[in-house]
């Protein structure tokens, strides 16, 4: 998939521009994100279209966590 991307403030938005499955993310399709708090370990943030109670939370991996030294190793 390639995404084209908008950051303003805290809020970015990726639209698809290209995929190789597009039954599921068909090109154009638009996903906005709100970032509510950033730090070393990770990030929360809530979609656009979420209720504003909602929260995600995503974690920063190290380049030791071995879960992920599979995707470190083809950057």
């Amino acid at each position: 998939m390639k995404l084209s991307y908008e950051i303003a403030g805290n809020a970015k938005c990726e639209t698809v521009a290209k995929t190789s499955d597009p039954r599921v993310m068909p090109v154009g399709t638009r996903i906005c994100a709100l970032y509510l708090d950033r730090k070393p370990e990770g990030f929360t943030y809530r979609f656009d279209d979420d209720k504003p109670t909602k929260v995600r939370w995503v974690y920063n991996a190290t380049r030791a966590d071995k879960w992920c030294q599979h995707l470190i190793e083809r950057l």
